[in-house]
C-alpha cells in the first residue's frame, strides 16, 4: 500500500508514528552440502563442503512518505518540525523508491580427524576454509563511496564521491580456520576428564548491513532538509506530504544536490561500505577439569575465553566535533548529511570461570547447579537496535568519531556473576491399590532456578544541541537511524552511590543535572556502559505426566509456571537524560506465565 502519513519523530519519545517503510523483502537461499566419513584404526575423518545461493529482493514495495522530526511535544502541537527526510527522484524531486535485487554466493570446506591416540588420549584436529563472497546486484545497480584524493583519510573523505562502482568490496579468499581439542583421562579410570581446545570462526558480513538497499546516487538520495541548520530552504509540513521544490535541484558530479547561489545547501544520506572491509573472526579457548566424586555425583570446574577480531560497526563518519559552534552545519565533505560507513573496527574480550556439580538422572531424581564468573569487554555491542528489549538506546557510533577506543568498556552482554540450577524429581508413592497408583505415580516435577547480575548501561543525551545536547557540536554523536546520542562530564567523586536497589530504580538513579555538560564542542568524559542495572532472577515450574493409551499410543499432560514466584524483575532505567523519566526503571519482564498442554503421540 502507498504509504500516505510521514513518519513523526518528537524528541523525548521512544517511539514514533506513521505509515512505517514496508520493504517487501523477498528472500531465497539455495544450498548444497553434503559429508563423506572414513573410518579406520584409531583415525575417524570427515570431509566435507557446502555451497549458498542467497538472493535478496528488497525495497521493491511503493515509496514511503518521509519523516518530519520535532523538538518537543509543543513543537508537534504547533506543526513546528525543525526536519524533513525524504527519499525522492533527484532530478524531479517526486518521492521514489529504490529496489535492488542481490545475488551472493557463499563456498565452505573442512577436514577433521578424531584421532583416538591412546585409551587416555583423544585429539580432535581440524581446518575449515570459508568464502563467503560479494553481492552482485541483477542490473549492476550498485552504489557506494569512492573516495577522493587526498593524504589522510579525512581529506580523502571531504573529496569523495557517492556514485555507481563495480562492487562494493573484494571477499578475502583466505579465510582458514584451524580447530584442535583434546581429551584426556588422566587416571584411565573413566572418572576424570581434562578436556581443552581452541577454534578460530570465520563470520559473514552482517546482511542487511552490506546488501541493504540504500537510497543512494544517481537513483535515488534520501535528503535532509533543516534551516535552523542552513540546510535547505523550507519544510512543507502536511499529510499527504507536499512537494517541496527543494528536493529537486538534481545531482552535481559528486553526487551530492545542487545548490543554486545564495541558497542553503540540501545534504542526501549515505549509507555505504569500505571498499576494503575485511572478514570478522573469532577467537576461542578453553579448558575443563572434570571428577566423579562420588556414587554418580561429578564436579567440572573450567575456564572459557573469546577474543573478536575486525568486527564490523556502523559509525557516521562525516562528522567533526565543534561543527555547529557557528551555527551552521558544514560536514566534513559538505555535499553530504551522515553517512553511515560499514567498516571494521571492534574489538571484544571475554573471560569466565565456570563451576559447575551435577548429578544425572538416578534413582529418581537428577541435579545440575551452575556458576559463572566473567567479564565481557568490547568497544561496541550494537550496530542496530532491537538486541535487548529493554536497552533503549539507539544503535550508535562511537561519540567521538575520531576515537573508538575511548568507547572500550562493559558489553552490553556483560553479565559478571550467574548462578542456575535445574532439579527434577519423579516421585515414587507406595500405595496398595492399583489404580490409585497409576494416579500418583509417573509424575515428573522439575524447576529452574536463575539469577543473575544487571546489565550495564551508559548515561546519555538525545537531544539536539538547541534543546540541551549535541555537546561536542558534531550533528549527531554517532546515532544510527537518525536522532542524536552524546555522553555528559563524569559527575564529582562521590555523588552516587556505588550500588542501587530496586526501589532506586523505581524512583530515579539520579538526577539528570548531576552530570555536568561539557564546554560546547567538547566530548563528555562520562565512560560507556558505567552503570550497572537491575539484577534478574526467576523459578520455573512443571508437572508433567505420560499416560499409555492403548498399544503404543499415549497421552501427555504438562502444566507449567514461568516466573512461578512472580518476581519483578526491572527493565534498564531510562538513561536519557532529555527525558522526564530520566533514570527510572519503567517497565518490567513478563509477570508469572501459567501454560498448560496436551499432547497426543501415536
Amino acid at each position: 500500500d502507498d504509504a500516505v502519513v510521514p513518519n513523526i519523530t518528537v524528541t523525548g519519545f521512544t517511539a514514533g508514528w506513521g505509515d512505517f517503510f514496508n520493504s517487501a523483502t523477498k528472500i531465497r537461499t539455495y544450498e548444497l552440502r553434503d559429508v563423506l566419513m572414513l573410518n579406520g584404526g584409531q583415525h575417524a575423518l570427515r570431509l566435507g563442503g557446502e555451497y549458498r545461493r542467497l538472493f535478496k529482493g528488497l525495497s521493491i514495495a511503493a515509496p514511503d512518505a518521509g519523516t518530519y522530526t520535532f523538538t518537543s511535544i509543543a513543537s508537534f502541537i504547533a506543526d513546528q518540525p525543525f526536519r524533513q527526510t525524504l527519499t525522492v527522484n533527484p532530478n524531479t524531486g517526486e518521492r521514489t523508491n529504490f529496489p535492488r535485487y542481490f545475488v551472493q554466493h557463499e563456498t565452505a570446506f573442512f577436514i577433521q580427524d578424531d584421532w583416538k591416540v591412546s585409551s587416555k588420549l583423544n585429539l580432535n584436529l581440524g581446518l575449515r576454509h570459508d568464502y563467503f563472497g560479494d553481492v552482485r546486484e541483477r542490473e549492476g545497480r550498485l552504489s557506494s563511496i569512492v573516495w577522493g584524493q587526498g593524504n589522510t583519510f579525512r581529506e580523502r573523505l571531504a573529496n569523495a564521491s557517492l556514485t555507481r562502482v563495480d562492487r562494493l568490496y573484494t571477499p578475502q579468499k583466505t579465510n582458514f580456520s584451524p580447530r584442535v581439542g583434546l581429551a584426556y583421562d588422566p587416571f584411565g579410570d573413566g572418572k576424570s576428564a581434562i578436556r581443552a581446545g581452541f577454534s578460530l570462526a570465520y563470520q559473514p558480513h552482517h546482511g542487511q548491513s552490506i546488501s541493504g538497499a540504500r537510497a543512494l546516487p544517481p537513483d535515488a538520495l534520501q535528503g535532509v532538509v533543516q534551516p535552523s541548520n542552513r540546510i535547505g530552504t523550507r519544510i512543507l509540513y502536511g499529510i499527504p506530504v507536499p512537494f517541496n521544490s527543494d528536493f529537486a535541484r538534481g545531482l552535481n558530479p559528486q553526487g551530492g544536490v545542487n545548490t543554486p547561489a545564495g541558497q542553503n545547501a540540501i545534504r542526501p544520506t549515505g549509507f555505504v561500505v569500505n571498499p576494503t572491509i575485511k572478514t570478522q573472526y573469532s577467537q576461542s579457548w578453553f579448558l575443563n577439569l572434570q571428577r566423579e566424586v562420588w556414587n554418580g555425583w561429578i564436579v567440572e570446574a573450567g575456564y572459557n575465553g573469546t577474543r573478536g577480531v575486525n568486527l564490523e560497526r556502523i559509525d557516521d563518519i562525516n562528522r567533526f566535533a565543534g561543527d555547529l559552534l557557528d551555527g551552521r552545519e558544514d560536514r566534513i565533505n559538505p555535499n553530504f548529511s551522515t553517512l553511515l560507513f560499514v567498516t571494521n573496527g571492534v574489538d571484544s574480550s571475554y573471560h569466565a570461570a565456570t563451576l559447575e556439580v551435577r548429578r544425572n538422572l538416578s534413582r529418581q531424581f537428577s541435579l545440575q547447579a551452575n556458576y559463572r564468573w566473567s567479564k565481557w569487554l568490547d568497544t561496541s555491542s550494537d550496530t542496530s537496535t532491537g538486541q535487548f528489549a529493554d536497552n533503549s538506546e539507539p544503535g550508535k557510533g562511537a561519540v567521538d568519531v575520531d576515537c573508538l577506543r575511548c568507547e572500550r568498556g562493559p558489553s552490553l552482554f556483560d553479565i559478571p556473576h550467574r548462578f542456575s540450577t535445574q532439579f527434577m524429581w519423579l516421585p515414587t508413592v507406595a500405595v496398595n491399590s492399583k489404580a490409585l497408583s497409576q494416579i500418583v505415580n509417573g509424575w515428573q516435577i522439575a524447576t529452574i532456578f536463575a539469577m543473575q547480575s544487571g546489565r550495564p548501561f551508559s548515561v546519555w543525551n538525545g537531544a539536539a544541541s538547541n534543546a540541551g545536547g549535541d555537546y561536542n557540536r558534531d550533528g549527531g554523536g554517532g546515532a544510527v537511524g537518525g536522532g542524536f546520542y552524546d555522553r555528559p562530564n563524569a559527575p564529582a567523586a562521590g555523588a552516587i552511590k556505588s550500588s542501587f536497589s530496586r526501589a532506586d530504580f523505581l524512583t530515579g538513579l539520579f538526577p539528570a543535572n548531576i552530570f555536568p555538560a561539557p564546554t560546547p564542542g567538547q566530548s563528555g568524559t562520562l565512560g560507556r556502559n558505567t552503570f550497572r542495572g537491575p539484577c534478574y532472577s526467576a523459578v520455573d515450574l512443571s508437572l508433567a505426566r505420560t499416560f499409555a493409551v492403548r498399544e503404543k499410543k499415549q497421552l501427555q499432560l504438562r502444566l507449567e509456571a514461568f516466573n512461578a514466584f512472580n518476581q519483578v524483575n526491572l527493565y534498564l532505567p531510562n538513561a536519557d537524560m532529555s527525558l522526564g523519566n530520566f533514570g527510572k526503571s519503567t517497565q518490567a519482564f513478563e509477570a508469572r506465565t501459567l501454560q498448560g498442554g496436551v499432547r497426543f503421540i501415536f
